[in-house]
């Protein structure tokens, strides 16, 4: 067997394998139907030309010539047929039967003999077939068929973008590799100076649409891929999910997650509602029935079942054209469509079965986790709602400390968290509800009579010691309240003292709980900077003195730190204010 002989049999393997491999993938699409018919031909016409150069007398090569052209009458019709369904551009039932019919006409007239008049040497080949009168209507319709498909194929190609530009390019490179083969292999009939390789390179055509389908998936084959890699990575991406309870911080978790592990062009979650308005209602329709990713060649694909233009894949077409949607992806919990999913194009290649495994278990669990936000949001909300009553009720109760002291207190402690977060000091509970303790830590007031909260004088040692009940009862009363424990030792602790002198266990330092810590120092800033009817409050920069006197003893000195830092910061946006006002 000599090379040429080889690279032929190898292109009609080749060509045969990945023709049938399409064509078994998606047998009720006209798309892989036409193109794994058309490589059966493309086959037909290189074991021709195999068992052609292997002949050993005349009469078998003459056989094998014939057959070979054959078989390459029909390529044209096929590769005319197939742009158009490519394109998505639609051929009159009478052009192709009359573009059929002259390649019927032109494969039944390759046995006639003056169509091929014989075989002589041509090159390195024992045989060649030479060209007789009625040959050259065989090469016009080869022609006259196959330039308008290139045409159709490369206009197509121009006026598109992304994905489809990266496949129509592909098959028209791959098409364009066959095209020469059979070009050389004519003009060899036509004793032209050409090497007669014919189609010994025909084998990189259906290799160039194998790498395509890998890399491209190109005709919707999707190669599985189980690189555990991917597992461990939704494996990690669930439990960063699970961790965020805020509706709208989990909605930007899941948005950076996809784009650091996928890299779409852009990606949209929307929260779903009962009553979506377009594009989301067409795409509820349609995830109704399936719950699967839809990709926008997938529309296509329907599309070209010649769906009405009023049906749901043409406005879902629509939709994903208009808006540049590559992918969309239901995030369902329990049958219940709690968010949709809305990539672009990838931004190299396209997505793979891979990316969509992921991207389904991705979306089932983020799924969940909104399901499991949005109840935690709600919990908060009447959290909420029972923090503010209390705190009204408190402020009622006790004249000294009032619903608007409680609400600065909470808006001082909110600063000081926010340098604390910075510090990367961890709060040891939410930010909320370490907020929420610092507003209701004198919720044990409820309890202290009233006679004693009025008292306009100092109070006895058996006051006293009713008054410091307080903390207990503060504790006592959150404790109770499924969801508000941690608030609960904010409560307790608020009143213990630095240096371990205060009540009502006595805790020094660090013993003493973060919150309740930025509880003492807030509650006192405010207290002292705050006018009573018997006093006058202090300066800002008074108070802050004092906080700094009693550091180390009574309060907590790094929080001390932290107000006298925020305290700077009022003084230097002040003195900015006032000289850009002076300008």
């Amino acid at each position: 067997m000599t090379l040429q002989s080889t690279g032929t049999l190898l292109s009609a393997i080749t060509c045969l394998g990945v023709g049938w491999f399409i064509f078994v993938h998606n047998r009720r699409h006209l798309l892989n139907v036409l193109w794994g018919i058309t490589n059966f031909f493309v086959a037909w016409w290189s074991f021709g030309n195999f068992f052609l150069l292997e002949s050993r007398s005349a009469s078998q090569a003459l056989f094998w010539s014939r057959t070979a052209i054959f078989g390459a009458a029909f390529i044209p019709p096929l590769w005319l047929h197939l742009c158009y369904q490519l394109t998505r551009r639609s051929l009159k039932v009478k052009t192709l039967f009359f573009i059929y019919l002259i390649s019927m006409i032109s494969a039944f007239l390759s046995s006639h003999p003056l169509f091929i008049t014989g075989v002589n040497p041509r090159g390195h080949f024992l045989f060649y077939p030479s060209a007789g009168p009625l040959y050259l209507f065989h090469v016009l319709c080869f022609y006259c068929l196959l330039l308008p498909g290139f045409f159709r194929l490369g206009a197509s190609m121009v006026r598109s973008r992304g994905y489809k530009r990266k496949r129509l390019c592909v098959i028209l490179v791959a098409s364009l590799v066959g095209f020469a083969s059979g070009v050389i292999h004519h003009f060899s009939s036509y004793d032209e100076s050409v090497v007669p390789v014919g189609s010994q390179f025909m084998f990189l055509y259906p290799l160039i649409i194998t790498l395509a389908i890998f890399r491209y998936h190109i005709f919707g084959i999707h190669i599985a891929d189980k690189n555990p890699v991917y597992y461990e990575k939704v494996k990690l991406a669930s439990e960063r999910m699970a961790q965020e309870t805020d509706p709208n911080k989990l909605v930007q978790t899941i948005q950076e997650i996809i784009v650091s592990h996928i890299h779409p062009g852009f990606c949209r979650l929307y929260l779903f509602n009962p009553h979506p308005t377009e594009p989301f209602k067409n795409f509820a329709e349609w995830f109704s029935s399936s719950q699967q990713p839809l990709l926008r060649e997938q529309v296509e694909f329907e599309l070209a079942k010649t769906a009405p233009p009023s049906s749901l894949p043409e406005r879902i077409y629509r939709s994903m054209n208009s808006f540049d949607i590559e992918l969309c992806l239901p995030a369902f919990h329990q049958n219940q469509l709690m968010a949709l999913i809305l990539l672009g194009e990838k931004r190299a290649g396209v997505y793979s079965q891979k990316d969509l495994s992921f991207l389904m278990t991705l979306a089932n669990d983020a799924a969940t986790a909104i399901r499991n936000a949005q109840l935690i949001h709600q919990l908060q909300q009447i959290l909420s709602g029972i923090i503010d009553a209390f705190a009204a009720t408190v402020g009622k109760m006790d004249p000294e400390y009032t619903y608007e002291h409680l609400q600065r207190t909470r808006g001082i402690a909110r600063r000081i968290v926010e340098k604390l977060k910075q510090r990367r000091i961890p709060l040891g509970m939410a930010e909320e509800l370490f907020l929420a303790g610092i507003l209701l830590h004198d919720v044990g007031k409820l309890f202290t009579p009233r006679e004693i909260l009025y008292k306009a004088g100092p109070l006895t040692e058996e006051e006293w010691l009713i008054m410091k009940k307080h903390p207990l009862d503060g504790a006592d009363i959150l404790e109770r309240i499924q969801g508000l424990e941690e608030l609960a030792k904010i409560a307790r602790y608020h009143q213990e003292r630095w240096d371990g002198q205060g009540y009502p266990q006595g805790l020094k330092e660090d013993e003493i709980p973060l919150g309740a810590q930025v509880a003492a120092v807030a509650d006192a800033f405010d207290a002292m900077t705050s006018d009573r009817p018997y006093r006058q409050g202090m300066s800002r920069a008074q108070a802050i003195e004092e906080l700094k006197h009693h550091a180390g003893t009574q309060f907590s000195p790094r929080i001390v730190e932290i107000m006298a830092a925020l305290h700077e910061e009022d003084i230097d946006n002040t003195d900015d204010v006032t000289r850009n006002e002076s300008k």
